[in-house]
């Protein structure tokens, strides 16, 4: 996202991959910015032992908002791959 966005003149300074979220946002290219402000504070717990009860909640949260996230912006950048 940082590189389309870079590319189109659309990336803020300074350049952190939490501004590259909200700008990514604020261009439409993703619908809801929450979701992916959310997934490293999934991910983090999941470096280190927690117990299933950690990992579990991070499963769901990958089928239910993540996976989707990262489908709806694999479609807004599939029809542009050949331009």
């Amino acid at each position: 996202m940082k590189d389309f966005l870079e590319a189109d003149g659309l990336m803020s300074s300074p350049v952190t991959p939490r501004q590259a979220l909200k700008d990514a946002f604020a261009a439409k290219v993703i619908r809801d910015g929450q979701v992916w402000i959310d997934m490293p504070d999934h991910r983090n717990p999941l470096s280190q032992t927690h117990g299933i009860a950690v990992f579990e909640k991070a499963v769901e949260a990958i089928v239910a908002r993540y996976l989707p996230g990262m489908e709806q912006a694999h479609d807004y950048f599939l029809p542009q791959a050949g331009t």
